[in-house]
């Protein structure tokens, strides 16, 4: 009985856990500012289209278009223009 109560309280604390995350993000807007979260690259969103984002790098000519999920488990908001 004490194992599944703990298993229990286990995935209720993960799923509250996810929520949180999923609630207090951020989603992007053109001119915001976000950063790699490996490289500290600093990006500049274009366009949210299609759950997909347009975003500029620094020093480069050619945007880069991602899917919106992927863009959000790679960079952190960093602000806004």
């Amino acid at each position: 009985m004490q194992g599944s109560c703990l298993s229990v309280i286990t995935f209720c604390h993960s799923l509250v856990a996810y929520l949180l995350r999923r609630w207090l993000m951020h989603n992007p807007q053109p001119n915001d500012f976000y950063t790699h979260k490996n490289n500290g690259e600093t990006v500049k969103v274009l366009s949210v289209q299609f759950n997909r984002v347009t975003f500029q790098r620094d020093g480069f000519d050619s945007p880069v278009i991602v899917p919106l999920s992927q863009f959000c488990n790679e960079y952190t908001y960093a602000g806004r223009a």
